[in-house]
């Protein structure tokens, strides 16, 4: 028999920091932050019965025991949404009961949209005439197992085992969709739209609108002025009714190379200061202080860094979303794997496990490309 794959993930998944609320779209913390105090509402657990779950994790029926496992849904899918990085650029759009993914034309133009039809399938395109219902197929998406001793809950650590094994699940869930969500992204950035009309119909009068959503700094490599001025440029070029950034994803890399914008000094001709060659002193203090930028040139943004995102890219959300992900929350299930299962089919003793599966689709609408940017810096 097949051994099941036990999760692998990085040393510190098992940490979690609070929510940020500014790492999402507002849309999507409007949501989490309901869910939070949905859940918050939920009285603690007396000591008494925190003591009849422990002993229920052992001594149960498999009933009792399933229904143990299930109960950490709701914490879990809280974990998942504070920590996915793709809602930064995704739309969360839940389903219930008998209702389809699905997008409503009502422009006078074609539409194309992205999806993935499957975890780490390629992204593929589907179009759609104007005055139409287009449904998308979605998929189920389930985390690896992850294991825990029982050896826990017979000591009575029922709140740090649960706790942990929450954790690690809703990571490797989060992990898996990212990997989705950022697939989709980069298949959806064009440096020239090949289909402009999917995308836009422009008013006549509009001059210097962008003509795609990935743009090459690579004449001044890194993260620098020129290329903080071409992403404001870019999105300026849009109007006042545009979409505006608001996240500014860099390599982690990369972060040096702010620090040593603080450094820039103005140069002189003629005794003049060259004002093209000057950042302010504010700038420059807020910079080696803080080692941070959240202002530039009278735009305010958040700065988020990233250690597993490709080296040669920056990524740049908006107050708009790039794409959609829906869920159907009414589908999702944790699945308990007890004691025995995990002895013949890993060889592991005395654990037992939980995985959870979600049902989701993200695509990409054409118009909404136009909501976020790459950037070439290598």
């Amino acid at each position: 028999m097949k051994p099941l794959k036990i999760i692998r993930d990085n040393p510190n998944s098992d940490f979690r920091r609070p929510f940020d609320p500014g790492s999402v779209l507002p849309k999507n913390r409007a949501f989490i932050v309901d869910l939070q105090a949905k859940l918050s509402a939920i009285a603690e657990l007396s000591p008494e019965i925190k003591a009849e779950v422990a002993s229920l994790m052992m001594t149960g029926s498999d009933k009792q025991r399933n229904e143990i496992a299930s109960a950490r849904l709701q914490k879990i899918n809280l974990n998942i949404l504070e920590d996915l990085d793709g809602l930064d650029f995704f739309e969360l759009v839940t389903l219930v009961h008998n209702e389809i993914p699905q997008l409503i034309l009502e422009r006078d133009q074609r539409w194309r949209a992205s999806q993935i039809g499957m975890h780490g399938g390629a992204p593929f395109d589907s179009f759609h005439n104007l005055d139409t219902l287009a449904q998308f197929v979605p998929y189920i998406l389930k985390s690896d197992i992850a294991t825990y001793p029982i050896m826990s809950p017979i000591i009575g650590r029922f709140d740090e085992v649960a706790d942990r094994v929450n954790n690690r699940v809703s990571y490797d869930w989060d992990r898996k969709m990212d990997t989705d969500l950022f697939e989709l992204m980069d298949a959806n950035y064009e440096g020239t739209f090949a289909n402009t009309s999917e995308i836009y119909d422009l008013d006549s009068r509009i001059q210097n609108f962008p003509t795609g959503n990935l743009i090459d700094t690579t004449a001044t490599p890194g993260v620098n002025l020129d290329m903080f001025k071409s992403i404001f440029q870019h999105f300026e070029n849009m109007g006042k009714n545009g979409p505006k950034v608001r996240t500014i994803w860099i390599p982690s890399g990369e972060l040096s190379n702010l620090w040593s914008m603080g450094s820039v000094v103005s140069g002189f001709s003629g005794g003049a200061v060259q004002p093209g060659q000057e950042i302010s002193q504010d700038l420059r203090n807020q910079i080696l202080t803080r080692g941070v930028i959240g202002n530039l040139f009278g735009y305010s943004f958040q700065l988020r860094t990233s250690n597993i995102a490709d080296a040669s890219y920056v990524r740049v959300s908006t107050d708009r979303p790039f794409g959609i992900l829906f869920q159907k929350p009414e589908f999702d299930r944790v699945k308990r794997y007890s004691e025995d299962e995990l002895e013949a089919r890993n060889g592991i003793q005395n654990h037992e496990g939980i995985q959870i599966s979600k049902v989701v689709v993200p695509i990409v609408p054409s118009p909404w490309k136009l909501n976020s940017l790459k950037v070439q810096i290598h």
